[in-house]
């Protein structure tokens, strides 16, 4: 074999044994799968704060189980807690919810990622109370349903009350526009107001004052200060110097009371009645006094017939020739001795 036949060989089956080992490698390692997100087995909603006892079951399973705290949640359970219990709710980004004792809550969705915070809460008693967090960069997106209500909150806090099918929704901060289920009215709710809706659909709304917010007094304008000449040296002894002024006590500040109108028309209120009392005690003083007048006029009038009927009594008597009805007496008396005198 010449030198040229020996090389072309050497090329083929170096080729060959190249081809061989790529095919070995290609077949020994695998092709890189499509990268997948990890699923979280867990919800986003984890158990804060737990005071007393506290139970959920999913939705259409009676079986219930306690709660601990540090468990996280996944949606569709229902959530209850017992008498004097507590259960407290957060999410990473600090928004937080709260059931009172003795609630019945149904978390129907809860979900929290970069883009966006969703959740559904239906509560069907009890007290539910709210701190939502607005996220930085997305949506928030948090509603509250009830029989006779809907409550779309964003970046609100307050607490919505179900008691003997009454929806009380009370706000702190933020907005909540409300939608009546029952009469297909909308309406927004604003700081510091109170929203109640019967199970007929009927509303009020009222503003509340927050006792826990710190009452901050209204700025004060300083008057301006006169410039201030410095005295004179004196050689004067520090006995002789007469004693500075001393500063104007400020006038003393007037504690809050009742301010004058309503002072004006509780005392015009208590003359009224004042009033009223004299008049009625005058009146059953003067019937009173016509009582006794009449009392005393009839009193009258009965002695006058009386009288009449003694007079007619011895007219009569005088025209049948008796004696009057003294001389009857004594005849009578008289008969009476004689009769016990002689034994009857």
């Amino acid at each position: 074999m010449g030198k040229f036949n020996r090389l072309v060989l050497v090329s083929i089956v170096g080729t060959l044994a190249s081809f061989g080992c790529k095919q070995k490698e290609s077949a020994e390692t695998p092709a890189p799968a499509a990268t997948v997100a990890p699923v979280e087995a867990e919800g986003p909603t984890r158990v804060q704060t737990l005071v007393g006892i506290a139970e959920m079951n999913r939705i259409g399973n009676s079986k219930k189980t306690e709660l601990k705290v540090g468990m996280k949640l996944v949606s569709g359970v229902e959530l209850s807690t017992g008498q004097e219990s507590s259960l407290g709710l957060a999410l990473a980004n600090g928004t937080l919810y709260t059931l009172t004792e003795n609630s019945s809550v149904v978390m129907d969705s809860v979900l929290l990622d970069g883009a966006q915070q969703k959740a559904r809460f239906q509560v069907k008693s009890g007290n539910l109370a709210f701190n939502v967090q607005k996220l930085v960069a997305g949506k928030t997106d948090i509603e509250f349903r009830t029989r006779t209500m809907t409550a779309a909150v964003r970046g609100t806090s307050g607490e919505i009350i179900v008691v003997a099918n009454k929806t009380t929704v009370a706000l702190r901060t933020g907005e909540v526009a409300v939608h009546n289920l029952v009469t297909n009215r909308d309406t927004i709710l604003r700081p510091m107001q109170t929203l109640t809706v019967d199970d007929k659909g009927a509303w009020s709304l009222k503003a509340t004052v927050d006792t826990a917010a710190p009452v901050v007094a209204p700025a004060v304008v300083p008057a301006a200060v006169p410039a201030v000449v410095p005295p004179k040296p004196t050689t004067q002894s520090p006995q002789a110097v007469a004693p500075a002024p001393q500063a104007q006590q400020s006038a003393p500040v007037k504690k809050p009371g009742i301010d004058s109108a309503r002072a004006t028309n509780i005392k015009n209120s208590l003359e009224g009645q004042n009033n009223t009392r004299e008049v009625m005690e005058q009146d059953g003083q003067a019937v009173k006094q016509g009582y006794q007048k009449s009392g005393d006029s009839v009193k009258a009038d009965m002695a006058k017939g009386k009288q009449r009927e003694l007079n007619a009594m011895e007219e009569a008597r005088k025209k049948m020739g008796m004696g009057s009805g003294s001389d009857i007496r004594r005849q009578m008396e008289e008969d009476a001795k004689k009769a016990k005198s002689s034994g009857f």
